[in-house]
């Protein structure tokens, strides 16, 4: 901050006037001007101070809080740059939190309900088939995504596949669109896996026009593969699944 001070005449001026002049940079220092020394706490001063231009510090502390504003009325604190946050916790609200960031989990909360939402485990990632239950848990998934898949040509094409190590059985619904001519089917397939084999049977077809193909299944030494043999080469199917997991 700036504090004028008028200089000295050495023409004019008495002795007087130096004493007030040394008196009055004596207070300024005292009670106004903030500087830095070797004290562990810093140099301190009481009162308000306004600014107007750049200032750069390499560690700016704030005891109470930082705000935005002038020095009569706060206001929304104006971020311009990107935010790097080296803590372990960031807590947003007043004298009662209602939001915490930290390494391993959100919460959300106010004076009636909490809401707490962890990461998952490397577990649960790798296993690429939990989803964040309400509760904040991560729940097991009993099916997969949904899946399309638009076929190119009428030979066998794979459709889906699955761990022989991750379910014991699947059960789709598949929904199947001629997308050159006005047709399409439903139908039910499922199939059950013994760590070698895969068995499978497809049921309830129903078709608006004339059959599309069917879906079968088989397995190799680590997944269990579903395909469909189209009779058309340009369909599009859609499957919506629940297994049984291990």
């Amino acid at each position: 901050m700036t504090q004028s001070v008028t200089l000295i005449n050495i023409t004019t001026d008495t002795f007087q006037t130096l004493i007030n002049k040394v008196n009055e940079l004596a207070n300024l220092t005292s009670n106004t001007i903030v500087t830095a020394n070797s004290d562990a706490n810093g140099s301190i001063t009481t009162g308000n101070a306004y600014g107007n231009g750049i200032f750069s510090y390499t560690t700016l502390t704030a005891v109470n809080g930082l705000r935005g504003g002038n020095v009569q009325s706060s206001a929304e604190l104006p971020i311009t740059s990107n935010v790097a946050v080296t803590g372990v916790r960031v807590g947003i609200g007043n004298s009662t939190v209602n939001s915490v960031v930290n390494s391993t989990s959100l919460t959300f909360s106010n004076s009636t309900v909490s809401f707490t939402f962890t990461k998952p485990t490397a577990a649960q990632k790798a296993d690429d088939a939990y989803f964040l239950n309400a509760n904040g848990s991560w729940l097991l998934a009993t099916g997969k995504q949904p899946i399309e898949h638009t076929t190119t040509g009428t030979s066998a094409q794979e459709v889906d596949s699955w761990l022989l190590s991750a379910y014991f059985s699947m059960e789709y619904t598949s929904t199947i669109n001629d997308n050159a001519a006005n047709n399409r089917t439903i139908s039910k397939l499922v199939v059950v896996q013994d760590e070698g084999n895969a068995y499978f049977t497809e049921y309830a077809v129903t078709d608006s026009n004339t059959s599309m193909g069917p879906l079968t299944a088989n397995a190799n030494a680590t997944h269990v593969r579903v395909w469909f043999t189209p009779t058309s080469a340009n369909t599009t199917i859609r499957l919506l699944s629940n297994g049984t997991r291990k």
